[in-house]
């Protein structure tokens, strides 16, 4: 609690938009991470991946 309000002393858009963007970013890197797992999976399953 103390911490949030260190950063974001207050309903300030400035906050709201970074925590969006951060949001966003980490969204989108963990998807990313998702699908690149998914991938390895799949080609491991299959065997060896057709060159």
């Amino acid at each position: 609690m103390s911490l949030t309000t260190s950063i974001d002393p207050g309903p300030s858009p400035r906050g709201k938009i970074a925590a969006q963007i951060l949001g966003l970013i980490l969204g989108r890197a963990s998807q990313r991470m998702l699908v690149g797992l998914d991938a390895i999976v799949m080609s491991t399953a299959k065997g060896t991946p057709k060159s």
